[in-house]
């Protein structure tokens, strides 16, 4: 079987592209198909084998490859490849690699393939044990948004980005051109497992961490060390490393030129005011050049976006453009993936499967419950388990439960005496409970008899684990949305005919915002006792409601409301009577009524109403106000229902109302009003409509919005604010600051509510930054986060990435 070097590869890829074909046996993973992406950018004809269909493969198929279902030497017959690129997950009799040896075709692993295409052009290798996948995303995001000419090669699924693979069209053209590497950066991972670091000859590297990992490769961790510094030894431009990992500097105090980077105070770069929320301070030496935040939880994610950013920066990108990209990054399946989450119980899957890592991420996860944080973990591979066995026996100390499963093999032969029970007692040993079950079937039903309200469940490990964290997230949806049924059946019976339900309401169509995923029971009462039923039948199914008004200064995150948003707009709670210079209104009665009504009744004082996108209830709630008018300032009465049902009604003196809050209608709410207004001419009241109207339209965009966003500070309104600062027309995604006012943020169409969520935190970040001043928002945030779907493709994909 003829092997070929890295140069050899080089060699035979360059001229004639478009007429060689490039077989892969196995390319439906991750990294084969990734290069598959690769070669097809660069003009070559690509066709390969797999098992079963994928994501991936359907993705290729896209691009017109040819994809044979299972290994046969009779299709690589067929098309007689100039090049085999093969998975190191194949076994060595695979019929298509012993066809090969038999034609005297050349094979080549995938990562030989990988070294060789980066030598066409001026390439980044991320390295480390821990995170390099991480940074290359976070990288590879953030190239997208800066150069577009700059390729890259991820090792996971980044779901903001198109493909995890790409070179430019300039690159192709350079490459069939025979240009030597140059010009568009290529920023890739370089795995170190099976020594293949050794093949890779970067212009720039980033040296993220060394472990004593992959052991059963390099025998000893002095052979990983010196891997890793002769990898930095032949990059050609700079090479930016951690500081707070002490291998590396030490390695790299032998090798001048290096650029460190850390929480390390002699650091190059150096971290500061590190926060729980992800922000952070940059410095170069005595210059700070900025705040940076990640959405990433974990010191050890500050880090990784430490490390992006000066890289970046020290390409001659401005830190302000760079802070402004890389805290729109959302991260990397399989790296704290999100599984699933209805407000009380969330589920994660991680990657990890080092003691380091694991301590790493169960420190991340720590700061993020709300109550326990249960661990699930399935120990990968036999010799890492027995190399790593004093450490695996530590590592899980900071978790509130542990519940172990057997090793998953990876292809290797078992070691008698290593297993998952064997870890498990020697944990118990140790002094931690632990549950063990040796089927991940058993242990993942199991868990699901005792999980409760404030748990994090997180799921670790880098083999088929992944496939149960999705099945049990399935499983907490499908008691969820039980739960859901048998209260929306109870509601149809109690309620009276003339109120409205609704399952799974898009609440970007009830905001003025437009934005947000859907509340799994949307109820539009009709009366006060409608309203209670709704109350106490939530309290007793244990699910969670919102009083929605008319949707303004509200936002609602992507995954939408896990519970009953409750829509207070028909029956007595739409209703406006008007006896003398008494207006009594109900709470779900739209404020622009409220004006209309006044003005025919001439009655003067509700003419800044006019205009405003809300409702009587969430101008209570927020105490709303504008021309220099507040709610509260003509209240007389206010009637009010408890989370128990009770109604009271209060005076205006009972009623604590400060600027734009009013406490006491945070756990109650609001049913009706009654304001004292002023007898007036018609005439007089209509151009004081007239004169608001058109100040609001010079004024205030006429995108969608959730109205003025930040409570104004001491000494500034927060629109001057914004503007003085320069962020008018600062966009994250299809959210942007208005050009008209500062303090709105408009959707131009297809914003998501992350979108304006780091919108509004970059905002604030750069008030805290240039002005010294704690902007406070306006708007109300409910629901949780985006939750990534669970259908079969993801699982496919999982499952066949675990074997790669």
């Amino acid at each position: 079987m003829k092997r070929l070097e890295p140069s050899d590869i080089e060699s035979l890829l360059r001229g004639n592209a478009g007429g060689k074909l490039i077989w892969f046996a196995g390319i439906g993973g991750c990294g084969m198909s990734g290069l598959a992406h690769l070669l097809l950018d660069l003009g070559f004809r690509v066709a390969g084998s797999d098992v079963e269909e994928s994501g991936f493969v359907r993705g290729l198929r896209e691009r017109d490859v040819e994809v044979v279902l299972g290994h046969n030497a009779e299709a690589l017959r067929r098309n007689r490849p100039a090049l085999v690129v093969y998975s190191p997950a194949l076994r060595k009799d695979n019929p298509e690699l012993q066809e090969a040896l038999q034609s005297e075709i050349p094979i080549v692993c995938r990562a030989f393939l990988l070294a060789a295409l980066s030598k066409c052009q001026k390439t980044l290798c991320i390295a480390g044990m821990h995170g390099k996948t991480t940074v290359a995303s976070m990288l590879a995001y953030a190239m997208e948004q800066l150069d577009p000419d700059a390729g890259f090669a991820v090792g996971g699924m980044v779901r903001q980005l198109a493909v995890h693979a790409r070179f430019s069209g300039k690159a192709g053209k350079a490459f069939q051109a025979g240009l030597p590497a140059s010009g568009p950066v290529f920023a890739i991972e370089a795995d170190e497992s099976d020594g293949a670091l050794s093949v890779f000859d970067p212009h720039d590297a980033i040296l993220l961490n060394v472990d004593d990992d992959h052991l059963d490769y390099f025998a000893s961790f002095e052979n990983v060390c010196r891997q890793f510094s002769e990898f930095a030894a032949r990059a050609k431009g700079r090479v930016i490393y951690s500081s707070d990992d002490t291998n590396l500097v030490s390695m790299m105090a032998s090798q001048p030129g290096g650029i460190s980077c850390g929480f390390n105070p002699l650091s190059d770069y150096r971290i500061e005011s590190p926060e729980v929320g992800g922000r952070f301070e940059l410095w170069k030496q005595d210059k700070r050049l900025g705040v940076f935040r990640t959405n990433l939880p974990g010191e050890k994610n500050i880090n990784n976006t430490a490390m992006a950013a000066v890289w970046l920066i020290e390409n001659g990108h401005a830190p302000a453009r760079v802070s402004l990209v890389l805290r729109q990054f959302a991260g990397v399946r399989r790296r704290q993936e999100r599984i699933y989450d209805d407000g009380s119980i969330s589920v994660y899957d991680d990657y990890a499967h080092h003691p380091a890592e694991i301590m790493a991420t169960i420190r991340a996860y720590q700061e993020k419950r709300p109550g326990r944080l249960i661990t699930v973990f399935q120990p990968h591979r036999f010799s890492r388990t027995q190399q790593l066995m004093e450490s695996f026996v530590t590592c899980f100390r900071q978790t509130d439960q542990l519940w172990l499963t057997e090793i998953y093999a990876a292809g290797e032969q078992e070691i008698e005496g290593v297993t998952g029970h064997s870890l498990a007692r020697a944990i118990e040993r140790a002094g931690q409970a632990v549950s063990y079950h040796s089927s991940p079937d058993q242990l993942r039903k199991a868990l699901g008899e005792v999980v409760k309200q404030g748990d994090l469940v997180l799921f670790l490990g880098a083999g088929n684990l992944t496939h149960q964290s999705r099945l049990f997230g399935q499983e907490l949806e499908e008691r969820h949305a039980h739960s859901m049924d048998l209260l929306e059946h109870s509601l149809i019976e109690a309620l009276n005919p003339e109120a409205r339900i609704v399952r799974n309401e898009p609440m970007a169509r009830k905001t003025t915002l437009r934005v947000g995923g859907p509340a799994d029971l949307f109820v539009e009462p009709a009366t006060e006792n409608d309203l209670r039923t709704i109350i106490l039948q939530c309290g007793e199914f244990k699910v969670p409601f919102f009083i929605l008004g008319r949707g303004s200064n509200l936002l609602v995150r992507d995954g939408g409301f896990r519970g009953v948003v409750v829509h207070l707009k028909r029956g007595e709670f739409d209703r406006v009577q008007i006896d003398g210079d008494h207006v009594t209104c109900g709470a779900g009665v739209r404020l622009q009524l409220v004006a209309a009504k006044t003005r025919e009744a001439g009655i003067e004082g509700f003419e800044w109403l006019e205009g405003i996108p809300g409702s009587i209830g969430g101008a209570l709630r927020m105490n709303a106000g504008a021309m220099g008018s507040a709610t509260f300032d003509r209240l007389r009465t206010l009637r009010v229902m408890n989370h128990d049902g009770e109604i009271r009604e209060l005076s205006r003196r009972d009623v604590d109302a400060r600027y734009r809050s009013c406490p006491m209608l945070k756990d109650h709410i609001a049913l009706s009003a009654t304001f004292v207004g002023s007898p007036c001419e018609s005439a007089k009241i209509v151009e004081r409509l007239r004169s608001y109207s058109e100040k609001r339209k010079a004024s205030q965009p006429r995108e969608s919005s959730a109205g003025c966003l930040f409570k104004n500070p001491p000494n500034i309104p927060a629109g001057k604010l914004v503007d003085e600062m320069g962020l008018k027309g600062v966009q994250f995604g299809n959210a942007r600051v208005s050009d008209v006012h500062g303090n709105f943020i408009v959707n131009l169409g297809g914003a998501s509510s992350q979108d304006v969520l780091n919108l509004i935190q970059y905002i604030k970040d750069l008030a805290s930054e240039q002005k010294e001043i704690d902007l406070q928002s306006e708007v109300q945030v409910i629901g949780v986060d985006h939750v990534l779907s669970m259908h079969r493709e993801m699982e496919e994909d999982c499952e066949r990435e675990v074997s790669r």
